[in-house]
C-alpha cells in the first residue's frame, strides 16, 4: 500500500497492470468517490522511522542507565576510598594511642622494679642515709648540729663549726 483516500481513509496500492490503472482509480471511478483526493501513504515508511526512533531511544535510555550505574560506583569507590583513608587513620591512632599504652606500661614496670630492688641493692646505706636525714632535721628544730663523721652533737659557733 502507497495510497491513501484522504476522504475514505481507505490504503491501496498504485501497481498498474495490463489495463488495470491501480486499486485506486478503480474504487474511485462512480459517483461521489469520483471527488474524493489521493495522497501518498507513508505508513510503512513511519512505521520503520519510528522503530528506528525508538531503538534510538532506547540505546539513550541504555546510556542513561549505564552512566548512572557507573556514577553510582565511582561514587560507592570514593566512599570505599575514603572509608579505608578514614578507617587508616583510626588504625594509626589506635595504634599510636596503644604504642604510648606499652611504653607507659613498660616505664612504670621498671620504676616499679626500681622501687622494689632498690634498698636490696643499696643495702644499708639507703637505711643510714634515711635515718641520718631524719636526724638532722630533728636536730635543726632544736639549733644543735650533728657531726657527720662522728654522730655526736655540736654547739654552733658564730662563724664556725
Amino acid at each position: 500500500p502507497d495510497t491513501m483516500c484522504t476522504q475514505c481513509g481507505e490504503v491501496y496500492c498504485s501497481v498498474k497492470w495490463m489495463g488495470n490503472p491501480g486499486c485506486f482509480a478503480k474504487q474511485h471511478r462512480k459517483g461521489n468517490r469520483r471527488t474524493h483526493t489521493k495522497e501518498p501513504y507513508t505508513y510503512m515508511e513511519e512505521l520503520e522511522a519510528a522503530r528506528k526512533k525508538e531503538e534510538r531511544r532506547k540505546r539513550r535510555a541504555e546510556a542513561e542507565v549505564e552512566r548512572q550505574k557507573q556514577a553510582e560506583i565511582e561514587a560507592a569507590k570514593a566512599a570505599q576510598e575514603a572509608f579505608e583513608k578514614a578507617q587508616g587513620d583510626r588504625e594509626a591512632r589506635i595504634l599510636l594511642a596503644a604504642q604510648d599504652i606499652i611504653k607507659r606500661k613498660q616505664e612504670e614496670k621498671k620504676e616499679r622494679a626500681k622501687a622494689r630492688f632498690l634498698p636490696r641493692l643499696l643495702g644499708m646505706r639507703v637505711r643510714q642515709a634515711v635515718e641520718h636525714a631524719a636526724e638532722e632535721v630533728e636536730h635543726e628544730a632544736v639549733g644543735a648540729q650533728i657531726d657527720c663523721r662522728t654522730g655526736r652533737r655540736r654547739q654552733a659557733v658564730q662563724g664556725q663549726w
